[in-house]
């Protein structure tokens, strides 16, 4: 098994941006991280995926794969 670590932004215009991490659709075997607002330089954990994902934050994505070639 591999495990792969990606940074993302959440852009303004993103489907992502304003909603609960929660009611994200994440690809399967995908845990987020950590989010570091974007008005912030101190990453945060959000257990409960209350957190409402804005233009500029940051989320680190952790992804656990078997086929590295599935991901490319």
């Amino acid at each position: 098994m591999v495990i792969a670590y990606f940074e993302m932004i959440v852009e303004e215009h993103s489907f992502a941006a304003g909603k609960p991490v929660r009611n994200i659709l994440w690809p399967a075997s995908t845990t987020v991280h950590s989010i570091t607002p974007a008005n912030s330089e101190h990453s945060q954990l959000d257990r409960d995926g209350e957190y409402r994902l804005h233009p500029g934050d940051k989320i680190i994505l952790r992804l656990n794969y078997y086929d590295r070639q599935a991901i490319l």
